[in-house]
């Protein structure tokens, strides 16, 4: 423990000369051991946002999940994500772009004009080429839920992915349901061309309901599950 600390206070003082990449397995390395003190994560995220620019998408990525692990946020850190997210959608791997929406949805960070640039991209290619499997798609689409974005190609692309899945995750199957629910609230007249079927709809209640603390942390509404699932 005492060498990381005092390897975070040298790479505190050489923030501006490190490679992009180097930031996010430094914090990395970090959040995974638990250590890391908020002026260390603090300084590490005003220097990442000074060069944002200089980031491919993988490495403001992979260095926002390493802010994740370890439970800091930092606004202008996130919202330079979005922006590389939505300048860079066809450009970045779709995992990546998958994980970087996660991330955004964990804290409701969301940016102008990034349902389109994902959606249109995603609904392509990644989800119809396989590029992305069912249980990713469908996270991708639970993430534009909970950031209140729509995009009817996406959830449609994603529903026709999930019906050729032989077999789905519980955490899948659970955010299918709630992404369900949402379309339903807020997104019924568009939603009604390509609504799941009843049958599958019970099906998925039921599997929602005997995983009442799978998505406990992840919801972004119980009051809204509780309100329309009936």
């Amino acid at each position: 423990r005492s060498f990381f600390n005092s390897a975070s206070a040298e790479m505190s003082l050489r923030l501006m000369d490190m490679a992009p990449a180097d930031f996010a397995r430094f914090a990395n390395a970090l959040a995974s051991l638990a250590i890391g003190s908020t002026k260390f994560f603090s300084s590490v995220a005003r220097a990442a946002v000074a060069r944002a620019d200089r980031f491919a998408p993988a490495e403001l990525v992979s260095l926002v999940q390493a802010f994740d692990e370890a439970q800091w946020f930092h606004a202008p850190l996130y919202d330079s994500l979005a922006r590389s997210l939505r300048a860079n959608a066809k450009h970045a791997a779709p995992k990546d772009v998958v994980l970087g929406l996660a991330s955004l949805a964990k804290y409701g960070v969301r940016g102008d004009g990034l349902d389109r640039a994902i959606g249109d991209h995603l609904a392509g290619a990644p989800i119809k080429d396989g590029l992305l499997n069912a249980e990713e798609a469908c996270s991708a689409a639970w993430a534009f839920c909970v950031l209140e974005l729509h995009h009817d190609g996406l959830f449609r692309a994603v529903f026709r992915a999930l019906e050729d899945a032989p077999v789905q995750a519980s955490r899948t199957l659970c955010q299918l349901y709630e992404i369900h629910l949402a379309l339903k609230a807020f997104r019924r007249s568009a939603y009604s061309e390509y609504e799941l079927e009843d049958d599958t709809v019970r099906s998925l209640r039921e599997h929602y309901r005997k995983h009442p603390a799978f998505l406990k942390k992840e919801r972004s509404s119980e009051r809204l599950q509780a309100d329309i699932s009936e």
